[in-house]
């Protein structure tokens, strides 16, 4: 490792930071201006003794040497916030070109620093509507949490076992991601295109996955309990054995989808779209094919007599114990159903193709909370 003398590093800073540095080695420079500052200081009180102070205050040397070191001071600070504004400017390309890297190590090491600068998260965050397109992110294992990346173009990003907690993908595209194993409780998603992913395993526990788009993906063995999935587009994806027991999927889209092993006790899946020409009907959890006779409410209800309770809960060491907690959980909610408009954003590209009775619905909701909040 060579190493660099003081000299040499100064010939590679800016002039800002060559000064001072030039400063802080040769503490004898100070000895001169200290002098000459003492001088005109004694210089003056001598000439405050012998003068009339008022006349000579207003009209003498004060004014010119006060507005001297004002203009020294500001054109001080100036000059620091342009440098301050240029070192920022230069880091934040850096990071963003860091979290580019096709290593996933120094990609991660990017997103770490980005939070310790505060520029991951908020209005604030760098990533929102970044475009990884050439550079398909490598961020396996990352932490991001409360990442602010709404809009990015995260195609073909390798996101096994990331934390995405609370992270906002509003309008961002994560197709043909890797997924597997994430925890992505509370994560925004609404209008989120997850098209042919691989999401096995992952935590959607209070996730906002309106509008999105999932279709051809693989969910086995994935959670929704209390997901807002309402409007989402499921097609033709795999969801076997995966928990949808509290979640919420309004008009979503299952057409095709696979949901054999699936456990559904209190899923709201009214007016669910279960088949259609280009993706065929659903296959249930119990193996069969959904047909407009079928009775779902053996899934869903928990006061059915033939409750269908799949496999892997079965597995569970007190499954019995999880099933009746989940059943009083879905007849309280049941019971009194939770406003499904009252929150729901709807983008006007889709609000045109929805029926004009829930359009006027959602309009009414949108102006009841705005008189209540007025």
């Amino acid at each position: 490792m060579n190493d660099v003398t003081p000299s040499e590093q100064r010939n590679t800073e800016p002039g800002w930071e060559q000064t001072k540095q030039i400063w802080r080695e040769n503490v004898w420079l100070w000895i001169t201006p200290g002098l000459f500052l003492g001088g005109v200081i004694g210089f003056l009180i001598g000439i405050s003794s012998s003068a009339d102070i008022d006349h000579w205050f207003i009209n003498g040397i004060w004014p010119e040497a006060i507005s001297t070191c004002i203009a020294i001071a500001l054109l001080y600070h100036f000059d620091k916030w342009r440098d301050d504004r240029r070192e920022k400017s230069r880091l934040r390309s850096e990071l963003l070109w860091q979290v580019r890297s096709r290593s996933r190590d120094i990609a991660v090491s990017g997103i770490e620093r980005l939070r310790f600068e505060k520029w991951l998260e908020g209005e604030e965050g760098l990533l929102q509507r970044a475009d990884f397109s050439s550079h398909p992110p490598q961020w396996q294992g990352a932490d991001l949490n409360n990442a602010n990346l709404r809009a990015a173009q995260l195609r073909y990003a390798k996101l096994e076992n990331a934390s995405l907690m609370g992270a906002n993908f509003e309008n961002a595209s994560l197709a043909f991601s890797t997924m597997c194993s994430c925890k992505c409780q509370g994560t925004v998603l609404r209008n989120t295109v997850l098209s042919n992913c691989d999401l096995r395993n992952v935590n959607f526990e209070g996730a906002d996955m309106r509008f999105a788009y999932l279709t051809n993906s693989v969910l086995d063995f994935t959670r929704f309990n209390m997901a807002k999935v309402e409007y989402a587009c499921l097609e033709g994806s795999k969801m076997r054995n995966a928990d949808l027991s509290g979640g919420y999927f309004f008009r979503a889209r299952l057409c095709g989808v696979d949901l054999t092993g699936a456990y559904l006790l209190g899923a709201d899946l009214r007016k669910a779209i279960w088949q259609d020409e280009m993706f065929g009907p659903a296959i249930l959890p119990d193996g069969s094919t959904y047909t407009n006779e079928q009775d779902l409410d053996r899934f869903i209800d928990p006061d059915h007599p033939a409750l269908f309770v799949p496999d892997f809960i079965r597995q569970y060491k007190d499954y019995q114990f999880k099933v009746d907690c989940d059943r009083g959980w879905a007849r309280q909610r049941m019971s009194s159903p939770p406003p499904i408009f009252e929150d729901l954003y709807v983008p006007d590209y889709i609000e045109k193709e929805l029926p004009v009775e829930l359009v006027e619905q959602i309009h009414l909701l949108r102006k009841k909370d705005k008189s209540h909040k007025e």
